[in-house]
């Protein structure tokens, strides 16, 4: 099971660097299949389609995530504001850990040919994320610290707003990369998210500063240095 298991996500890892390097629509099986260094048999062995790796390997990141997330949203000991604040701290901090990976899912998701795993990717954080964020929005509600008549949907909703914004917050994203003049421009961005979310669960204004700067700054820094790498 465990060569099984190691075999599957070899596979995963390498079509994943082929999706963001050349785009999921420019990738084929055979390029998978080259890449990998295994017989065709054997990639139909763990994938229907190519389509069924990308929704693997998509929820794969969401599933690893999850039980942490659910159990910030149990701590009984936590209240909501402070669960939230966790939770949004904890999806930033796998983001640092794995910030080479991030910096080609930003260039990535920012490609014409990569619209079918942008929209995956939506779609999972939604299926994984959202109902987390209700029950913590939820709590909120009853401890009187978010004030908003559908705390059921707010996970839903936010989430709806940020696949609205992330076409912008990417674009801007690349822009930083390419010259870090454009940092303020991307950080009141995400300034206007985080505000907009306050606004739909009610939460005090300012409360939910939840995206460190020095988080843009490592992205920034890890394309700077790929850029120095490459003689660009």
């Amino acid at each position: 099971m465990k060569e099984h298991e190691q075999r599957k996500n070899e596979i995963l890892d390498t079509s994943g660097a082929l999706f963001y390097r050349h785009g999921y629509d420019n990738t084929s099986v055979a390029a998978i299949i080259d890449a990998v260094g295994i017989a065709k048999g054997t990639f139909y062995h763990y994938f229907k389609t190519k389509e069924d790796l990308l929704d693997q390997l998509v929820g794969r990141r969401f599933r690893q995530m999850a039980p942490e997330l659910e159990e910030i949203a149990a701590d009984r000991n936590r209240g909501a504001l402070e669960k939230l604040l966790a939770t949004f701290h904890k999806i930033s901090a796998w983001k640092v850990t794995n910030k080479e990976l991030m910096v080609e899912m930003i260039k990535a998701m920012g490609r014409d040919e990569n619209a079918l795993l942008l929209r995956k990717t939506y779609r999972m954080s939604m299926e994984y994320y959202a109902p987390v964020i209700t029950r913590i929005v939820t709590q909120g509600v009853t401890e009187g610290v978010f004030d908003t008549k559908y705390p059921d949907q707010a996970g839903k909703v936010i989430f709806r707003l940020s696949i609205g914004m992330s076409e912008e917050i990417i674009s801007l994203f690349l822009d930083v990369m390419e010259n870090p003049v454009h940092m303020e421009r991307l950080l009141e961005s995400i300034e206007v998210f985080e505000y907009s979310i306050e606004r739909i669960i009610g939460a005090p204004e300012g409360s939910l500063r939840f995206t460190d700067r020095k988080l843009v700054e490592v992205f920034t820094q890890v394309a700077a240095d790929r850029r120095e790498t490459a003689g660009v």
